[in-house]
């Protein structure tokens, strides 16, 4: 379990917060018997944008999200796409393969 203990918080201390998650969830086969298939799931999540990766057998990525919550907190509308934030979604691409490489 990745975070920090909330020990200082309940006394009352100054506690460093984060401003990103990594998160990550192993995908679910149907061939194990459960339906619907579900794809894994690997993104960053910060407080004003999303990141995440779908994968398809563990680590093929089929698809890709990117939303900016400063514009619409409903995720509506991809951005993966956009020409004005493919610096953004390389950064947050970048941020995952380094947590999926630096966490246990």
């Amino acid at each position: 379990m990745q975070g920090k203990s909330l020990t200082k918080l309940l006394k009352d201390e100054k506690l460093t917060t984060r401003n990103e998650f990594f998160y990550e969830h192993q995908f679910i086969r149907a061939d194990w018997g459960h339906k619907p298939y579900i794809p894994g799931v690997e993104g960053v999540v910060r407080e004003d944008v999303k990141y995440m990766r779908y994968l398809h057998g563990g680590d093929t990525m089929v698809y890709e999200e990117l939303f900016d919550k400063k514009i619409a907190n409903n995720e509506l509308n991809n951005l993966i796409d956009n020409e004005e934030y493919q610096a953004l979604k390389q950064e947050l691409s970048s941020q995952v393969d380094f947590y999926k490489n630096s966490l246990p």
